[in-house]
């Protein structure tokens, strides 16, 4: 049975003994459920894989946007286990090895970089970051057609 007013729902409540709510005055409701969620970031986290491998640096505690490629000369500064190469700055920065494992090239494994488990658009020099997010590294086979 569908009622289509108010006054419908009204005159049922009424029928069967029932009252309508005051919607003047704040009513109580039960409090929600809570649900146990991993807590922010603070900072951001760093992470390089190779294989089922996972290194973790930081968080690199920010109060700016900064690019990947600053994420990561910040955090071999603070971390002196933390090596990589690379070649170029700004746009044209491109990480040609990290912990000794090197870029093969086509047909081989290179280092790939994720913010959020989403693959990088563009170059680290600039893909911008801020806190809260995760960078992961990942030395992997194939090229951007994966």
């Amino acid at each position: 049975m569908g009622f289509r007013t108010a006054a419908q729902v009204a005159l049922l409540l009424v029928v069967v003994g029932g009252s309508l709510p005051s919607f003047g005055a704040a009513q109580e409701t039960a409090p929600a459920p809570t649900v146990d969620r991993p807590a922010a970031i603070e900072g951001i986290l760093l992470e390089i894989r190779v294989g089922d491998r996972t290194k973790r640096f930081g968080p690199l505690k920010v109060d700016e946007t900064i690019t990947v490629e600053t994420l990561l000369r910040r955090i071999a500064e603070s971390d002196s286990t933390f090596l990589f190469t690379s070649r170029g700055k700004g746009e044209t920065f491109f990480v040609t090895g990290i912990d000794g494992h090197e870029n093969e090239g086509r047909g081989g494994r290179n280092w790939f970089f994720l913010v959020d488990d989403k693959l990088g658009d563009r170059g680290a020099g600039s893909f911008e970051v801020t806190s809260g997010r995760t960078v992961r590294w990942e030395y992997r086979d194939g090229g951007l057609d994966r």
